[in-house]
């Protein structure tokens, strides 16, 4: 009785140990995960992304007055893109282009989608990766820029100013909807950021849904301060751009 005794508590501390050296790679190798997941995030993704799809860049970027609308000479043919169980097409209106401050980057995710659970944004989503907002014209002055304060909540752009009525000019702050037109723009936009100043050139497309989505639809803005039917909040707001965006450069490179 004594031996068995002896034997099964020997197995009992063999368990527990075996269990306890298990929980301590465990720990170690997820402390090892986060560790990485911050350097890559802080440190290389960006310099790596830089050097592999993009271009060096030794010119300056100026913020523009005014945002540049162009008729389009040729029609380009219209894209059709297709997700696994969503199809649309993206109509070219006007080619765009811009430098502008950015205040605000709002990138969606497979949790935001779940979230809000309806059609219109699963598509917008699978579609759109994300909302840029943009700052040019005087507003984009930092003596001006400090008094402003904004915020973004799934395609709205939110702008507060303690000087509003002095100083809030329509044309000079946009929320963009951009879709990206190749695997190196949508690289791009993955390690662009608040404060960063970038130039965007592209076109301003409408999406209409094709098949059993034909009622999705999406409408860009085509002119400067164009303002939207609908509002937020009893607020007037205004028209957001939808941008295919072809070329962006910030912090020293290009991506096209």
């Amino acid at each position: 009785m004594i031996l068995m005794s002896f034997k099964f508590s020997h197995l009992g501390d063999y368990a527990h140990s075996h269990s306890f050296i298990l929980k301590k790679i465990f720990k170690i190798a997820l402390l090892i995960f986060i560790v990485l997941a911050i350097v890559w995030s802080f440190a290389l993704k960006k310099p790596i992304y830089q050097h592999l799809y993009g271009k060096p860049y030794s010119g300056s970027l100026t913020v523009y007055e005014k945002d540049i609308f162009e008729s389009l000479h040729v029609q380009p043919a219209s894209v059709v893109v297709k997700g696994s169980n969503f199809a649309v097409q993206l109509i070219f209106l006007k080619h765009y282009r811009t430098t502008s401050k950015i205040v605000y980057v709002d990138r969606y995710n497979p949790v935001g989608t779940w979230y809000r659970g309806d059609r219109f944004s699963y598509i917008y989503d699978k579609l759109v990766p994300l909302d840029i907002s943009t700052v040019s014209g005087k507003t984009a002055q930092p003596d001006i820029l400090k008094h402003f304060d904004f915020s973004h909540e799934y395609r709205l752009l939110r702008s507060e100013s303690e000087r509003w009525n002095e100083l809030f000019v329509r044309d000079d702050i946009n929320n963009n909807h951009i879709i990206p037109a190749n695997k190196n723009i949508a690289i791009a936009l993955e390690i662009l950021k608040k404060g960063d100043t970038a130039h965007m050139e592209g076109y301003l497309v409408h999406i209409k849904g094709l098949g059993n989505d034909k009622n999705f639809e999406l409408k860009s803005a085509l002119t400067a301060g164009e303002i939207s039917h609908q509002k937020a909040g009893g607020q007037t707001t205004g028209l957001c751009r939808i941008i295919y965006l072809t070329k962006i450069t910030f912090d020293g490179y290009i991506f096209e």
